[in-house]
């Protein structure tokens, strides 16, 4: 079985969260291969949604100066 959509589903859920502001754990002790990668997926997700959101805030820093 594939893992690739769960983690795909999971990466935009943990963007969507970071860009919202909301940081957490999607769970904790994953077990299956499935579980696996939602939580890697996430964790991923998170942190490009706060890479992009630093980049946008350090943007509009510039251009308000």
């Amino acid at each position: 079985m594939t893992t690739r959509l769960p983690y795909l589903t999971s990466f935009r859920d943990g963007v969507f969260d970071a860009l919202a502001r909301k940081h957490g754990v999607l769970m904790f002790a994953p077990e299956s291969g499935d579980d696996k990668a939602k939580v890697i997926g996430y964790a991923d997700g998170q942190l490009a949604g706060d890479a992009a959101w630093f980049g946008w805030m350090s943007k509009a820093q510039v251009l308000m100066k």
